[in-house]
């Protein structure tokens, strides 16, 4: 008996200290060409997609995962930016501004003027899109976060 008490002693402390590592929190105006890939994934954007990048930061210490991600494009359509499968999803929420985020000169220094557009994804995760033209293309601020 003592040994099976033992044991399930074990497998707990395993599972709450494991539960407790959630990962590794990330931000950068320069992320590496790995951490931008991860980012196009999980943000719907095509693989294929040049940008200039002027943020990233990845939450992943806490329960949730959440991600912000600043980019500027040239002369491209919405089509050419996401995949079809976020395109063809269904909008919840249009005409938000983008929330100030703490220490994020990046996402903060934007100005006004955003067209926006939330996407409920699967698997109780959202996704914001924020687009403004800008003199030589437009500037997009993602933020995806589960829930």
């Amino acid at each position: 008996m003592k040994k099976s008490g033992l044991y399930l002693l074990i497998l707990l402390s395993l599972s709450i200290f494991s539960c407790l590592d959630f990962g590794l929190d990330y931000n950068s105006t320069e992320p590496s060409d790995e951490r931008i890939s991860q980012a196009k994934q999980i943000l719907y954007l095509q693989p294929q997609l040049e940008m200039e990048i002027l943020g990233m930061k990845y939450l992943g210490s806490g329960i949730d995962d959440a991600l912000w991600f600043a980019f500027h494009v040239s002369g491209k359509s919405i089509e050419d930016i996401f995949l079809p499968e976020l395109l063809s999803m269904d909008v919840i929420q249009k005409n938000q501004k983008p929330q100030h985020e703490e220490g994020l000169d990046w996402w903060n220094d934007q100005g006004e003027n955003w067209t926006s557009y939330q996407y409920q994804l699967p698997l109780f995760k959202y996704l914001t899109v924020y687009q403004k033209e800008s003199i030589n293309g437009s500037i997009f601020l993602i933020f995806w976060h589960e829930s």
